[in-house]
């Protein structure tokens, strides 16, 4: 169990790359796994992994064994551990859904990332924010690096 707060520290390349991918497929949803750590000091990120998953713009449809596959098949080769998952809203709330909490919980995920992306003026520019939760306690500091 995750004592709040906790800090969780990504790298901006880590969390630029993200953004790069959810964006070519906005304004439909985009899901990745996290790799890391967890350490006395909190939470550190080192990768995101894409997985299989059909997004919609109010929803990301996936099959909670291919996060299972992940992580028996990815954790030993990349000697880290799979923390849980990161998924764009587009044009929607940096907090999680209903559904987001039911999935994180039976998913057993450590944490769970929502990347908030807005529109901007006449939809040229697109805002970005990144907030991440622990299992069923609270929102997690970020820490860019």
């Amino acid at each position: 169990v995750i004592e709040a707060p906790m800090r969780v520290r990504v790298a901006e390349t880590v969390l630029r790359g993200f953004r790069r991918r959810a964006l070519k497929v906005f304004p439909r949803e985009w899901m990745e796994t996290c790799w890391g750590r967890v350490t006395p000091q909190g939470i550190d990120i080192f990768a995101f992994h894409p997985i299989d998953h059909k997004g919609t713009r109010n929803e990301c449809q996936y099959v909670s064994s291919d996060i299972d596959a992940q992580r028996d098949e990815e954790a030993p080769e990349f000697k880290l551990e799979l923390l849980g998952t990161i998924h764009s809203h587009p044009d929607a709330m940096d907090t999680p859904s209903y559904a987001d909490w039911e999935t994180t919980v039976s998913d057993k995920e450590i944490i769970s990332g929502i990347y908030q992306i807005l529109r901007g003026q006449k939809g040229k520019r697109k805002f970005t924010r990144v907030r991440f939760y622990s299992g069923a306690v609270h929102e997690m500091e970020v820490t860019r690096c």
